[in-house]
């Protein structure tokens, strides 16, 4: 089983990684635990990544296809200056204490 930048949990915006690797570390340890079978441990470790990583990631991605378009940055900057809370749910989301998918609800689909 693959962990942290093997696993592609490589942080897409920021390129950070070893928060997720020590995470991914973490679940493929449950993953073993839990399981009494190598089936077993694959599907568990499948259904973990799944539920505790993929859908930031993809948000992450979304996020990062967005920023390509110098507009885009452009009203980023602008709604974190007149918006407060919005600019601190940016920065926590980039210091990892917000999961991306929770930044923008609107990109969760």
């Amino acid at each position: 089983m693959k962990i942290g930048d093997a696993a592609n949990l490589t942080d897409p915006l920021t390129g950070e990684g070893i928060a997720n690797a020590i995470l991914s570390g973490l679940h493929v340890t449950q993953a073993i635990n839990m399981s009494s079978s190598p089936e077993k441990t694959a599907e568990n470790w499948q259904r973990l990544y799944e539920t505790c990583f993929e859908e930031d990631i993809r948000a992450a991605l979304r996020i990062k296809s967005l920023r390509k378009y110098s507009f885009m940055n452009n009203m980023l900057v602008w709604l974190m200056k007149r918006n407060q809370h919005f600019s601190e749910q940016v920065t926590y989301a980039i210091v990892g204490s917000v999961p991306y998918n929770e930044l923008l609800p609107s990109l969760k689909h």
